[in-house]
């Protein structure tokens, strides 16, 4: 494909996203019915599509235009690229410009913070009241790229001997600092599934973030652990990696999203525990119970930017109250003297440390013992920890 007609194909793609589309599927989609394009073209359209969905606001107001076409001339003017070379109209290549186009397009940057960072009007306020003075250096990160992180089974391997592994694969990487598990890949790659080091489970695609909050956890105090939201389980196996004696039983109400668990822990030589009830109904109790609760996804917005722009308040409104059950929920599954880790990849303080007071306030037989912020200016995504202990009954050892 031309360049071109890559910008065609991101112009019809966006337009299908602004109107409810989903950005994964209609990627998907579109390459299952252009089987002609390559593996180049496939990653090429993905970083415009993706770029495009990360400063839609910014791009649609130095276009003076909205819809893909505004947007996609938004990003070749950010990034001093020739619009008149992809809107040539040869080809596959999108129609020239008229007039009306080129007389819109507009050389200076917005005043308004939302319009210029790329963020909905309305959650503008919930950011602000959340990060204060860290609010800009957040919101430029949300316009860039994620990197590409890879957790390192510690159980079977170390750092060093995977970096020397993967370059045999022509694979680069960098430690991250602060986060001892962790690789940083330079330069985005779709190979990883198809290396030994993958196949053989000496590796786990996982970001430097959600590695630094398993490292966070209070590990040391625990035989037994519950993975309580487990998704599809990669804090299940990160804990797994590092506490291998560790007791870890695994649940999720949506069972379709543990499917891969099992053999993802066979690859890994990691013993986790599929639970198909909930443990809540079993009777059971932990020393420590994860909650990686259902949450806005905001710290992970640079990674799932189509998320940024489909999320409305009365979604999160809906959130906060599925957040609120679980925590109603988990006091029951706690050991006396044990503890719960609440774990959001959001930005927000109301999902965060105002879920995390009003269970103070509703269940007094428990602490707060830690909470950390992780900001996007750091190792990976932005999360949310907070570590929770349950005050040990007089008599009980």
């Amino acid at each position: 494909m031309t360049p071109a007609a890559r910008y065609a194909s991101a112009i019809d793609i966006l337009d299908q996203i602004f109107d409810g589309a989903s950005a994964e599927k209609t990627l998907t989609n579109w390459a299952r019915k252009n089987r002609f394009a390559g593996s180049k073209d496939r990653a090429a359209l993905r970083d415009i599509v993706f770029d495009c969905l990360r400063c839609k606001r910014s791009y649609q107001h130095r276009a003076g235009q909205t819809g893909g076409r505004g947007v996609v001339l938004g990003h070749l003017l950010d990034n001093d690229l020739k619009p008149q070379d992809i809107f040539c109209g040869e080809g596959y290549a999108p129609d020239t410009l008229s007039e009306t186009e080129i007389g819109a397009i507009c050389s200076t940057p917005s005043d308004d913070i939302a319009t210029r960072y790329n963020i909905p009007d309305w959650i503008l306020p919930e950011l602000q009241n959340s990060l204060g003075e860290g609010l800009i250096n957040n919101l430029v990160e949300m316009q860039s790229r994620a990197p590409i992180d890879l957790r390192v089974n510690v159980a079977k391997t170390n750092v060093d001997a995977m970096r020397d592994a993967l370059l045999l694969d022509d694979l680069a990487t960098t430690p991250v600092e602060g986060v001892k598990t962790a690789l940083r890949l330079s330069k985005q790659t779709r190979k990883i599934p198809q290396t030994e080091s993958y196949k053989n489970g000496l590796i786990e695609l996982q970001d430097a973030g959600s590695q630094q909050v398993v490292l966070d956890l209070p590990l040391e105090h625990a035989t037994s652990v519950l993975d309580y939201c487990a998704g599809g389980g990669g804090k299940s196996l990160a804990i797994a990696a590092m506490s291998p004696s560790l007791a870890i039983d695994a649940f999720d109400k949506h069972s379709n999203r543990l499917a891969d668990l099992i053999n993802r822990a066979a690859r890994a030589q990691a013993s986790v525990n599929v639970l198909e009830q909930d443990p809540v109904s079993l009777g059971k109790s932990y020393d420590l119970v994860v909650l990686d609760v259902p949450c806005s996804g905001t710290g992970a917005w640079r990674r799932n930017p189509d998320g940024k722009w489909k999320l409305t308040s009365q979604e999160l409104d809906d959130i906060i109250g599925t957040q609120s059950e679980i925590l109603r929920n988990a006091p029951i599954l706690v050991k006396s003297g044990g503890r719960i880790a609440y774990i959001t990849c959001s930005l927000l303080d109301v999902e965060n440390s105002a879920q995390i007071a009003e269970f103070l306030v509703k269940n007094s037989e428990f602490t707060l013992e830690f909470e950390r912020k992780y900001h996007l200016t750091g190792a990976g995504d932005g999360f949310y920890l907070a570590v929770l202990k349950k005050v040990q009954n007089k008599g009980e050892f």
